[in-house]
């Protein structure tokens, strides 16, 4: 897994890294399963994906990654997380908010030998 962690102040405008384009709205962002997350703690997001609980931060935004559907994770507790359908946040203590943001872009580049 790769991670890349910054903390920012919420509601900041673009971040350009290579290979990367970020809207932040949260606190702190994270790439993961080729996605960019945005954190936001005492969050949670609204309309769960399926009622499947993961155990893990990894198996959940892994899962959600693979899932169109699937706008975001909530961690309701220290071992449970949702996959939702809805990528607005609401404010709830104790909980964690991953919104899932844009795919990273992925370049090839062919050289013909002649």
């Amino acid at each position: 897994k790769q991670w890349y962690q910054r903390r920012v102040a919420v509601g900041t405008g673009v971040t350009k890294r290579t290979g990367y384009t970020t809207f932040e709205v949260g606190s702190i962002t994270e790439n993961f399963g080729d996605y960019t997350w945005s954190v936001m703690e005492g969050f949670t997001l609204t309309g769960y994906y399926s009622h499947q609980v993961l155990p893990t931060m990894d198996a959940a935004l892994m899962a959600c990654a693979k899932i169109d559907r699937c706008k975001g994770v909530t961690q309701e507790s220290s071992n449970r997380f949702m996959m939702n359908n809805d990528d607005e946040p609401k404010a709830h203590k104790g909980r964690k908010a991953f919104i899932k943001g844009g795919i990273k872009d992925v370049y090839r580049a062919v050289t013909y030998g002649g």
